[in-house]
């Protein structure tokens, strides 16, 4: 049964080393302590096996919605039973009334550390090594209606197992939500998570969903591969605020170097703004990655071409933007309309040519399917109208109206002319 460890000197003592808990978990050595709480090693003293116990810090466990959230980790975790997530197996209260957790003790160190103990990248394809089995176990996560929301290199932990292998673990479930829990435990508005993981919807107050998991893994890969985030400032609002306000860089933008185009697209599109174009499924994400990575066979990486260009700040880019635009407009105003080109006229008689031919064609093809379907009957020889007989009657005068004022003339009766009678006739 090993001892506890000595605590460092200068920290106030802990009430809880060399505690037990639940009567059966001995509290040996405090590993670490967040905003939460504190993680500690621990002994099953009926199993004699080293375990992880995480307990909720004092000044959060007296609000009963920040138990209940605690709690839920357990839960959370417990009912996904992925290989690659963190083993959740026991839960409880400590005298003083703190609440507490039970997990697998893993032995390793997280992604935040394995970075900082390089120089901040990874190769490409220990990129995909690591991210592969994280994506699977945030689509298992999704399957069962739960969403991470503080998916971060640090809660990546790559837990070294017996034969010397490494198996990412997902940890720290404080901040999932359940799609179908309590509103208290997570209300729109309320901005919780990582600034420089988080989506772009988490800055307007919406809850984030799968989408916004599928992002937080594009930033991880991100920085990965080029040791640099893509969106960093002084101050977490100035993250947020570039986040809302920029599109995605690419690396070499923020890293300098040379980096495949298809890689940098698949990165641009798994940090797209909006939430619905990104990856459907992390699983999704990672494969179109890596089919990137492999396609590539040149040297590629932050050393391999030109330095990093000057990162600015959010007043700089927006400043840097204005002038921009001043100046685009002022060279507009200034410059001269630019001449209209004389159309060349060769085109439309090229183009009135072509249709004159084409109309001729289907005339004649239709003339002649036409005659084909129905000859024509024989045309008659035309035979010229009768000619009238001239009338020997000669026509009547035409009949002039006097003018006005005078009387018709009057036309004497014609003279009679009696025939002329032989004398031998008279009797």
């Amino acid at each position: 049964m090993s001892e506890p460890a000595p605590e460092l000197e200068g920290d106030a003592p802990d009430p809880l080393l060399g505690a037990i808990l639940g009567g059966r978990y001995r509290i040996l050595e405090r590993l670490g302590e967040g905003g939460m709480g504190a993680v500690y090693r621990a002994e099953h003293l009926e199993l004699e096996r080293e375990v992880a116990v995480k307990t909720l810090a004092p000044e959060l466990s007296t609000r009963p919605v920040n138990v209940e959230r605690f709690q839920r980790e357990a839960r959370t975790a417990s009912k996904i039973g992925h290989p690659n997530i963190v083993d959740v197996f026991d839960l409880g209260r400590a005298a003083d009334g703190t609440p507490y957790l039970v997990m697998e003790r893993l032995e390793g160190r997280d992604l935040d550390e394995e970075l900082a103990a390089t120089d901040g990248t990874l190769p490409p394809a220990r990129v995909i090594e690591v991210l592969r089995p994280v994506a699977s176990a945030l689509d298992a996560c999704h399957a069962r209606g739960v969403i991470h929301r503080d998916v971060k290199p640090s809660n990546i932990f790559l837990a070294r197992l017996g034969d010397g292998s490494l198996s990412p673990k997902v940890v720290d479930f404080g901040l999932a939500m359940l799609t179908s829990t309590d509103a208290r435990l997570t209300q729109a508005g309320y901005l919780s998570g990582t600034p420089h993981y988080l989506p772009p919807e988490a800055a307007h107050g919406d809850l984030p969903g799968a989408a916004g998991d599928v992002y937080a893994l594009a930033t991880i890969a991100f920085e990965a591969l080029c040791g640099a985030l893509p969106f960093d400032a002084e101050n977490p609002n100035g993250v947020l605020v570039q986040k809302v306000t920029m599109d995605p860089p690419r690396m070499a933008e923020v890293a300098g170097g040379e980096f495949p185009e298809a890689v940098e697209l698949v990165l641009q599109r798994g940090l797209h703004p909006e939430p619905a174009k990104r990856y459907a499924t992390a699983t999704e994400l990672v494969d179109e990655l890596a089919r990137a990575i492999g396609e590539s066979s040149a040297a590629w990486g932050p050393g391999a071409g030109g330095a990093a260009r000057p990162r600015l700040t959010y007043e700089e880019y927006r400043n840097l933007s204005r002038a921009k635009v001043s100046a685009v407009r002022e060279l507009e105003a200034s410059a001269p309309p630019p001449a209209r080109p004389a159309a060349s006229r060769a085109p439309l008689f090229a183009a009135l040519a072509g249709a004159l031919a084409v109309s001729a064609v289907l005339a004649l093809g239709l003339f002649a399917w036409w005659g084909a379907a129905e000859p024509a009957p024989p045309i008659a020889p035309a035979t010229p109208p009768p000619v009238a007989a001239p009338d020997p009657t000669p026509p009547a005068p035409i009949e002039r109206e006097p003018p006005r004022g005078e009387e018709p003339p009057v036309i004497a009766p014609p003279p009679v002319v009696e025939e002329a009678v032989a004398p031998d006739a008279v009797a």
